[in-house]
């Protein structure tokens, strides 16, 4: 027999009664992707938002911050919190559609555009934690290229990719002198590289100029 002690409906249904009533009974509608992702791949939803929270942590507070690909916003939460302006870019505009409709503010915005191609403007960071699915390894590179034209001098870029992380870790550090590696397993995050790791993440700054320099 478990030590255990059973667990009432009753009592936990109470429980989160009181939870509601400390939380002031605030409700949140999300965007439709991120609602049918809760249903179907929870966690892969937790894993998203673990990397969108370690990459507000290396970004600090009181930036500038573009994020590339950032489909319906299920990360500007966390990384548009203590952002003195959060830009996304999506070039799906149903996405950016409920986006704009779940997050915007003062101070967060949303645009439909190329992320490859387009430039919205300087910003003190700029992300990407959806830089290549395994199919189109091209895009990274890209997409680097495009966050480190947009950073001020002193900028950061965060990026990450699953499935590439050699190929990441690599074309980073061919345009950016600091760059410090990390992976994922789940939504923990460790520093260095991982032959087996399905996710990886970098944080790089000091742009190298043209030569290499």
């Amino acid at each position: 027999m478990s030590g255990k002690p059973a667990t009432n409906p009753t009592d936990e249904k109470q429980a989160w009664q009181r939870v509601r009533e400390i939380i002031g009974g605030e409700t949140l509608t999300l965007p439709p992707r991120a609602s049918s992702g809760l249903r179907r791949d929870l966690t892969g939803v937790i894993s998203h938002l673990a990397r969108c929270k370690f990459a507000a942590k290396m970004i600090g507070a009181e930036r500038r911050i573009l994020e590339l690909r950032c489909g319906e916003g299920l990360g500007t939460p966390i990384l548009g919190e203590q952002a003195t302006r959060y830009l996304g870019v999506d070039p799906d505009s149903a996405a950016i559609e409920a986006a704009r409709a779940a997050w915007a503010g003062e101070q967060v915005e949303f645009r439909c555009g190329d992320v490859l191609a387009g430039r919205f403007g300087v910003f003190d960071a700029a992300v990407c934690l959806d830089l290549a699915d395994g199919k189109n390894g091209s895009c990274i590179e890209t997409i680097l290229d495009a966050l480190a034209e947009q950073v001020a001098g002193e900028g950061v870029v965060v990026a990450g990719s699953a499935l590439m992380g050699d190929e990441l870790i690599g074309a980073a550090g061919e345009r950016f002198h600091n760059v410090l590696p990390f992976v994922m397993h789940g939504e923990m995050v460790r520093a260095g590289v991982s032959a087996d790791a399905a996710y990886a993440i970098v944080v790089a700054c000091n742009r190298r100029t043209e030569g290499g320099a």
